[in-house]
């Protein structure tokens, strides 16, 4: 395991790439939810839905 997991923690996707290409073992763990949600745009109400990602992930052996 490299000293990349300790120094830095990711932000983008890029990061993970870099983790990877430099021989860490990366988990993640993801929820999804769908959430209902009730809009109004001036006179008009209706309803719609937000989709969520929830996630966790390990870089080694930090979470």
């Amino acid at each position: 395991m490299s000293d990349l997991s300790s120094n830095k923690s990711p932000h983008r996707i890029t990061d993970l790439v870099e983790f990877i290409q430099n021989g860490e073992t990366i988990t993640c763990n993801t929820l999804f939810e769908i959430v209902p949600v009730d809009f109004v745009h001036g006179n008009i109400e209706f309803q719609a839905y937000i989709f969520l990602c929830k996630y966790s992930e390990a870089i080694g052996s930090e979470e």
